[in-house]
């Protein structure tokens, strides 16, 4: 009798445990179910919206693109880019940006005085095949960018397009295979560097979370 006790014991110690904990997981993920439902609601919403008498019909499949086909979409993306090019060559440059009513320059307020959209496009000059205007664009920013200013930029503007553009053209310039630039020793490295630890005092913050903007000279 006593062992039967025991055993009657453990087993109802083991159900309420098992129920304990079951309330406890749906008590703390309760939320987690109702944005679950919430989303599978909207997306119902969305889909019968879209899919609504007189609305757009879905998608048709894919269809297979010709060799002429490509071409024509390939020489059209790289038509458009020109202009967009020789627009801001013709109209902005150095400036960091083109007004596009006025057709003049302007210097960004994010990252200000630093040739922005020439940094930003030179990998994409490349890409689309000019040479030309690709060593260009290296030659001058070995020649004139410098980030000793005493200007205040945004950290994630100043990563991903100055710091991403002289990078990506760093490895286009320096590759053999891609598109080397005569007597080019690596200055865009350098430069990004140097631009990189300018904005490391970012980083130095009590929560740990990068402040949003830095001076280049001051930190």
């Amino acid at each position: 009798g006593f062992v039967c006790n025991e055993r009657q014991h453990s087993k109802n110690h083991h159900v309420q445990f098992m129920r304990d904990k079951t309330i406890a997981f749906f008590a703390m993920t309760r939320d987690v179910w109702i944005i679950l439902l919430l989303t599978i609601a909207f997306q119902t919403l969305i889909h019968q919206s879209f899919f609504a008498v007189g609305s757009v019909r879905p998608m048709e499949k894919p269809r297979f693109v010709s060799d002429i086909e490509r071409k024509e979409l390939r020489k059209e993306v790289v038509d458009m880019f020109n202009h967009a090019w020789d627009g801001y060559m013709r109209c902005a440059f150095p400036k960091d940006e083109l007004r596009l009513m006025s057709c003049s320059g302007m210097e960004s307020p994010i990252v200000g005085g630093h040739a922005l959209t020439l940094v930003d496009s030179l990998d994409s000059l490349a890409l689309m095949g000019n040479r030309t205007e690709f060593e260009k664009g290296v030659r001058w920013v070995i020649r004139n960018l410098r980030f000793d200013h005493d200007i205040t930029v945004s950290v994630f503007e100043a990563n991903i397009r100055l710091i991403g553009g002289l990078m990506s053209a760093h490895f286009l310039a320096s590759d053999p295979t891609l598109f080397p630039v005569a007597g080019y020793r690596g200055e865009l490295l350098q430069l990004g560097e140097d631009l990189a630890r300018r904005l490391l005092p970012a980083f130095d913050t009590p929560t740990g979370v990068p402040y949003g903007t830095v001076n280049l000279m001051h930190g």
